[in-house]
């Protein structure tokens, strides 16, 4: 138990609630070695499989508009503190976002701005991919 030591672990920073919830989802993951490999799966499967981040899950397999971007990037903001929240969107217990550099969370935590812009950077790929896609069908 080292979770008064550490508390986001491994490549995608996965926070202990977020790990045993993945887990219990997907207990084919429960004897695993928590390697590189293991890290990326789980993110993945936390992105696309989850229950709790359904504009995120919805954005990432089907697309959207502009807002739905935003909904799905504030989804990351609240699963990654490291990521900005959107501006005018709300944060966990503050007013409204006035810039895309803030962090979800309070104290202690703070967004960073190379990979937030990455974030939107990749998010606008996906984006574009699936209004291709549609205009392909």
């Amino acid at each position: 138990d080292c979770q008064t030591r550490v508390f986001a672990s491994g490549f995608v920073q996965t926070i202990p609630s977020t790990l045993a919830g993945l887990i219990a989802k997907h207990p084919e993951y429960a004897n695993r070695p928590y390697d590189a490999q293991a890290q990326r799966d789980l993110a993945k499967t936390g992105l696309l499989y989850n229950t709790w981040r359904k504009p995120l899950k919805n954005f990432l397999q089907n697309g959207g508009d502009d807002e739905k971007l935003r909904q799905a990037i504030h989804s990351i903001a609240m699963e990654w503190a490291s990521i900005g929240v959107p501006s005018g969107m709300p944060r966990a217990s503050e007013a409204l976002v006035t810039n895309n550099y803030t962090t979800y969370y309070g104290k202690g935590n703070s967004a960073n701005k190379t990979s937030t812009d990455m974030v939107w950077t990749v998010m606008k790929k996906i984006q574009e991919y699936h209004n291709q896609s549609k205009q392909q069908s």
